[in-house]
């Protein structure tokens, strides 16, 4: 059998036959068509590994309008030099929910500011969301301290 009878073949199998075989061959075949093509190439064009992130955890959560959000953090952020005006014109202002779907483009440290939401590996098993609330440059090194807008600590990445 030559190679275009073989390719017609499996086209028709593929895209036409009804039958759980073919059904199967195209769930895998899809499968590993974004897996391996489309996610990558997301990622090359925006810049970075995570494209698309899931958000798996509440830490970015107010769960209420954000003046009553506010109000109730308001002296973890002054602490930090944050003022209500300031975090108004944030990005996410009002955080986002466990389940949300977020797209990413890469950046540059040089290009991060305070206020501006980061995704990052850390040790947990997934990349962490966080609000960068401190930034700083030593040598050629940026350093970056962020905080889930609901949690009541930060870390540094």
């Amino acid at each position: 059998m030559n190679f275009k009878i073989f390719l017609k073949k499996t086209w028709k199998f593929i895209w036409h036959d009804d039958s759980l075989a073919s059904w199967i061959v195209s769930f895998i075949l899809a499968f590993l068509i974004v897996k391996f093509i489309v996610y990558p190439g997301i990622g090359f064009i925006t810049g970075t590994d995570y494209p698309i992130v899931a958000v798996v955890s509440v830490s970015m959560e107010h769960n209420q309008n954000f003046d009553s959000w506010w109000e109730a953090n308001k002296d973890w952020y002054v602490g930090y030099d944050i003022q209500k005006e300031d975090f108004q014109k944030f990005i996410f202002k009002n955080g986002f929910d466990k389940g949300d779907i977020i797209f990413l483009k890469g950046s540059k440290p040089k290009d991060i500011k305070v206020g501006d939401v980061i995704v990052f590996e850390s040790t947990t098993e997934y990349p962490v969301i966080h609000r960068v609330v401190k930034a700083w440059q030593k040598d050629d090194i940026y350093y970056f301290q962020t905080k889930g807008d609901n949690n009541g600590d930060s870390y540094s990445a």
